[in-house]
């Protein structure tokens, strides 16, 4: 496997990357998915309200 952050080629049961002291142990991992997907949500969230306002925004002002 390879370390996610520096690249360097692993052994597949490595938990600390000797090259950048990296933990990739298990719950680390998730850890990291947890946090990436959150923030993923979150602007598809933010996108859609944004995306809402400015078309609610547009027909009001096509009603005036």
């Amino acid at each position: 496997m390879r370390c996610s952050h520096c690249g360097n080629m692993l052994e597949d049961d490595t938990e600390l990357c000797p090259r950048c002291k990296a933990d990739l142990s298990t719950p680390a991992r998730m850890r990291s998915i947890l946090i990436t997907l959150v923030l993923v949500i979150t602007a598809l969230l933010a996108a859609a309200c944004l995306t809402y306002y400015v078309l609610t925004w547009h027909d009001l002002q096509l009603m005036v």
